[in-house]
């Protein structure tokens, strides 16, 4: 080996020693940074565990002279949490089913249907995205009101089974899937069922779960 090659070696060497040390030094910069992040939820939790009554000056500065679950009882028994979270459950997964059925058929129709007014209503859609969401309550209360479904499920789920944004993003997807294989599934008998099931849901899985995530975060908070 030549000299010039062996001198290109140890420049190299020293060169990802530099960058080891760099990258170690800023994961400890990063990890202390993240500790004084996490120190109001660390404490937050340890005071937690203080018996209820027990003074600040007294044994540990966290949790005093002993540990107790006194305080995520009476937590517990303010309100009925449990019943909060089933209720939480259907209404996210149960807005959710139903967008995907919504978003799915309206999808399909502004991407792959020709009809009157096609986009005259899809612009129709795209502006309810810019419509904000505290000027429908009066309008949703109204439908709630005529549906008969004050105090339910239903009432919170109703206003929500359509989606805008749902819409815009599986016409695009369905847009980008080829016409030829659209072609060679109805060539095989599939009627427009048929197509979603087998072409363009599998087709567009990234989109769904895109879409999911999107959907359970928004109607979570």
């Amino acid at each position: 080996m030549s000299s010039r090659a062996l001198e290109i070696l140890s420049k190299s060497g020293e060169n990802k020693k530099k960058f080891n040390w760099a990258g170690l030094l800023s994961g400890i910069a990063l990890t202390i940074f993240g500790l004084f992040w996490l120190v109001p939820l660390i404490m937050t939790v340890l005071i937690s565990f203080r018996p209820k009554g027990n003074p600040f000056g007294t044994g540990n500065p966290f949790f005093g002279d002993s540990l107790s679950l006194d305080s995520y009882q009476a937590a517990f028994e303010v309100v009925p949490w449990g019943q909060y979270y089933v209720n939480t459950f259907i209404f996210v997964f149960g807005v959710l089913a139903a967008q995907i059925v919504t978003v799915t058929l309206a999808g399909y129709a502004f991407a792959r249907l020709n009809f009157f007014g096609k986009n005259f209503l899809f612009v129709l859609i795209l502006i309810q995205l810019m419509i904000p969401s505290a000027v429908l309550l009066v309008p949703n209360l109204a439908t709630v009101r005529a549906f008969n479904l004050f105090d339910t499920k239903w009432a919170l789920m109703l206003p929500y089974i359509g989606s805008a944004f749902g819409v815009f993003l599986m016409r695009q997807t369905f847009k980008q899937i080829p016409r030829d294989l659209e072609d060679a599934a109805r060539i095989d008998g599939c009627n427009w069922l048929g197509l979603l099931r087998h072409v363009f849901i599998p087709s567009s899985l990234s989109a769904y779960v895109a879409f999911g995530l999107a959907s359970v975060s928004a109607h979570w908070n």
